[in-house]
């Protein structure tokens, strides 16, 4: 039977709670930290309808995550100044399979920094970023929307390990 209706998508949003400080360690060096939980269980909670037919978007519900980061910034000359950092995400999936759509896994992630001052007017920055992110297993049998010829996935995305980097130039009067 094929559902006529004006399709309708439930989605939820997660809140977070974040927990962040940064301390003064040297009048030179500063460290900050931040953990935080994230309500993914609402977004897992999410809806596709059309009529009277209704379907998760997720097979499984999603875990709310936990979420830690630390990072120190150092002032090495009048000029100059570095910075780095490194945080971990915990799951949203729990290990259990996703959708294609969806390939989340737990995250690491860091970053480098590097910031000159010209002068009074200019700072130029320069910053690398990694994230590393688990593997994900696809589920292959759920389709929220199955539709005609639509073929089904299955296996595993592999981990990955995007980089980007940024210049960042900012004049002040």
């Amino acid at each position: 039977m094929l559902a006529v209706g004006t399709p309708r998508l439930t989605i939820g949003f997660s809140q977070e709670m974040l927990l962040s400080g940064v301390g003064q360690v040297t009048p030179a060096m500063s460290i900050a930290a931040s953990v935080a939980g994230q309500e993914w269980s609402s977004v897992g909670d999410s809806q596709l309808r059309v009529a009277d037919f209704g379907v998760r978007i997720f097979p499984t519900s999603l875990n709310d995550t936990w979420h830690i980061s630390m990072g120190v910034r150092h002032q090495l000359t009048r000029r100059w100044t570095i910075a780095s950092g490194i945080a971990y995400d915990t799951d949203p999936a729990g290990g259990e399979p996703m959708p294609i759509y969806f390939p989340v896994s737990d995250q690491w992630r860091a970053a480098v920094g590097l910031e000159y001052r010209s002068w009074d007017e200019l700072t130029i920055r320069l910053s690398c970023s990694m994230l590393n992110q688990g593997a994900v297993r696809v589920d292959p049998l759920y389709h929220p929307l199955p539709l005609p010829g639509m073929t089904s996935v299955s296996g595993e995305v592999a981990p990955s390990r995007p980089h980007a980097v940024g210049i960042t130039l900012e004049r002040r009067r």
